[in-house]
């Protein structure tokens, strides 16, 4: 292999290289995050305090925190190399050069990078049942639910309560005579900080066969939310009646094509979390490379309280019909993402795919780490991007 090219420049002539930096160069402050961490338990362990307490001293993160926080995995995502022969693979398809045989912790919360891979599936999964499900009639909307929050709210406890006040509205019996209405949902979670603390919200895509009687479902849905939510979070939590339930959906008359697309669209608005604005993951670790403690602090309490939480859920049974429903219409690629449930650390996985390009080995790929840090990782993919590949 040649010599370590030069780090990537800060102009790229590319979106997709710029966001590809972005989410490298965000997960490279989860590296040294991760390897602070462990030296400063260390110490704590040999009889110094270390730095560590002063991060544990903000409201928020407890000790238990810091134990559930899966930092091994986090701080060795893309930079450990597992392979049985000890050498990273390069990989290549439709132009872009990828590793195969580095470890991968499949965060879809703590890790811009597997989170960006988890969610590409995510959203062309959405984007499959959307578009089989218009081709059989259906239509397509989205709730979006929200609750009261402020600064000193315990975001598990949120995150927790808002899962629970949606099944209570499903459950109940004012909801039971709108469920003809519904083929199925798939409900995905999101969490965004501001002035007023975490704010976590569900986004319920709904499919069915009638788009008025949809939004007679939606109104439904603005009445029960609110006092589901007082039940389950208390009354501090009551969303207001403008903002605690948002209903967008296709219009009566619209044809499959355009419910297909429309689909496609609030796809994206459920599984791409990453390209917002306020993504809460980037902003955290942004001020996790700037050096910001409380950035640390809120960053720990984030990962800590959505660890092990499903991001998207479907309806059951659900999935297996739409599946068939592919199947009968001819559409190979739906049947095959629909079919099989594929989960986040097969999703996150780098070997899939595409075509050899080249190998690099341990010691190369752990200089570029140690050298360059995200940027030297970085630059060998846009460099071996940029090179012809060897004749077949």
């Amino acid at each position: 292999m040649p010599s370590l090219p030069a780090a990537p420049s800060s102009t790229p002539s590319d979106f997709r290289v710029l966001a590809r930096r972005d989410r490298w160069r965000r997960r490279a402050s989860a590296w040294k995050l991760g390897n602070w961490l462990a030296q400063q338990e260390r110490r704590s362990r040999e009889g110094g305090a270390g730095e560590v307490e002063r991060v544990r001293q903000l409201e928020g993160p407890t000790v238990e925190d810091w134990r559930a926080v899966p930092f091994r995995r986090t701080a060795g995502c893309g930079r450990s190399v597992v392979s049985d022969d000890g050498q990273v693979e390069l990989r290549s398809k439709a132009g872009v050069v990828y590793t195969a045989g580095l470890q991968t912790c499949a965060s879809v919360w703590a890790c811009p990078v597997c989170r960006s891979k988890i969610a590409a599936h995510r959203q062309a999964e959405v984007a499959a049942a959307g578009r089989v499900h218009a081709r059989a009639g259906g239509s397509t909307g989205m709730l979006t639910l929200t609750v009261r929050h402020a600064q000193t709210d315990d975001l598990a406890e949120l995150v927790a309560g808002i899962r629970k006040a949606w099944r209570r509205v499903q459950q109940s019996k004012a909801w039971r005579p709108a469920r003809h209405l519904v083929d199925g949902t798939i409900t995905a979670l999101e969490v965004t900080r501001g002035d007023n603390g975490w704010h976590p919200h569900l986004h319920v895509l709904v499919m069915g066969s009638d788009p008025v009687g949809m939004d007679e479902l939606a109104e439904v849905a603005r009445r029960l939310w609110a006092d589901s939510v007082v039940h389950m979070l208390g009354g501090e939590h009551r969303p207001n009646a403008t903002n605690g339930v948002h209903w967008t959906g296709a219009k009566q008359g619209d044809d499959a094509e355009v419910i297909a697309r429309y689909a496609a669209k609030l796809g994206a608005e459920v599984t791409r979390g990453d390209w917002k604005a306020n993504d809460v993951l980037a902003q955290l670790l942004d001020g996790v490379e700037a050096g910001d403690v409380e950035a640390v602090a809120r960053y720990l309490e984030y990962t800590a309280a959505m660890r092990g939480r499903n991001q998207q859920v479907w309806s059951r049974g659900f999935r297996g019909c739409l599946a068939e429903l592919a199947d009968g219409q001819g559409d190979d690629e739906a049947t095959e993402l629909l079919g099989a449930v594929v989960s986040d650390e097969q999703a996150a996985e780098d070997d899939r795919g595409g075509d050899h390009v080249a190998f690099v080995d341990r010691r190369t790929w752990h200089r570029a780490c140690r050298t360059w840090g995200a940027a030297g990782c970085v630059a060998i993919l846009e460099h071996y991007e940029r090179v012809e590949p060897p004749p077949p």
